[in-house]
């Protein structure tokens, strides 16, 4: 069966809207296993409890004898603590019940359908999905993986990233132990160098590079996510100034030497190279408009972007317009 085969079935599966008894209900074993907090759940229950049930039905599929969850996961460990403390109101869940996937690239394919509207998937449990579905169909380039999980080409190219990264850091970052943005900044900087300074990375593995970024940033030498940009930033200025063996140099002692961080090689590579404050600035406000357009691109609407992030950028906006203001005006 093709790829747009498989779509077509997958998007016409019939449903049909049921009460499920939630101990008939077995997790999805395709789900990524993001970690579940307690708080989490003690929140959801709150909130079944006041609304007297579970107003958002969750997704499963027949198996058998059981449902196997496709959405909602959270949804139903509340209800199924709360069928404990009172099995009568909370026994049975409501659920939109769907034929069971033909295949393991459909029930990718179908998680990736739901949760990609809800996002809540974080980048990592989103590697792990897309690190399933490439085992099971083969190699796939970032416009049919889009294809297949209806991602965008920055959640799809950071979650291919991420899956070069060491298994052990994919874990922490799933399980919440690392913060995801280290690596994929760090990944990003570093896809760019592949492209040019290659000899890098036949001396060194990525794996290599990778193990000891990270330890700086477990010991808290590296504080930043974006501490990581600075290593794009030197690259760049490093090629500008014709010293790539300058950079070269830095480059290694930042994984030779435990203390040295992205910080440190700036003001190296700034005392070597003695270039002005002013291309310093520009570089950094490039890297801002390059972040700020990925950033952007990863949210459909404005009403996507936190109210905290909206408050900065509404400060850059009219900051830039005071000093447009004053220069029509001198």
């Amino acid at each position: 069966m093709t790829s747009d085969e498989e779509k077509g079935t997958l998007l016409k599966f019939k449903r049909r809207l049921d009460y499920v008894d939630v101990d008939e209900i077995s997790p999805n074993p395709s789900n990524p296993r993001e970690p579940i907090s307690k708080h989490e759940i003690a929140d959801i229950k709150e909130s079944i409890r006041t609304m007297g049930g579970v107003l958002v039905p969750i997704v499963v599929y027949r198996d058998g004898d059981r449902y196997v969850l496709l959405d909602g996961e959270r949804r139903w460990r509340a209800c199924k603590e709360l069928s404990g403390e009172d099995s009568d109101r909370f026994k049975k869940i409501p659920a939109n019940i769907i034929e069971k996937p033909p295949t393991p690239v459909q029930n990718l394919e179908t998680m990736f359908n739901i949760h990609q509207k809800r996002k809540e998937w974080s980048t990592a449990a989103i590697a792990e999905a897309i690190g399933e579905l490439i085992k099971l169909k083969g190699s796939l380039s970032v416009a049919e993986l889009k294809k297949l999980t209806g991602l965008n080409d920055v959640s799809v190219t950071d979650a291919l990233i991420l899956l070069r990264f060491p298994g052990d850091i994919q874990k922490r970052c799933l399980n919440g132990e690392l913060d995801e943005f280290y690596p994929i900044l760090l990944g990003r900087n570093l896809r760019s160098l592949e492209k040019t300074f290659p000899h890098l990375f036949e001396k060194y593995p990525w794996d290599y590079i990778a193990n000891s970024f990270m330890k700086k940033v477990d010991a808290r030498f590296i504080r930043r996510t974006r501490d990581f940009n600075k290593i794009g930033q030197m690259a760049n200025i490093c090629l500008t100034y014709q010293s790539e063996p300058l950079f070269d140099s830095t480059f290694e002692k930042m994984l030779q030497d435990g203390r040295f961080t992205p910080r440190d090689a700036e003001d190296e590579i700034e005392k070597h190279l003695g270039y002005t404050l002013e291309t310093s600035f520009r570089s950094n406000c490039n890297d801002f408009l390059d972040s700020l357009k990925a950033y952007l691109e990863a949210k459909k609407t404005i009403d996507d972007v936190p109210p905290k992030t909206l408050e900065i950028l509404t400060k850059i906006h009219e900051s830039l317009s005071l000093v447009v203001a004053r220069k029509k005006s001198a």
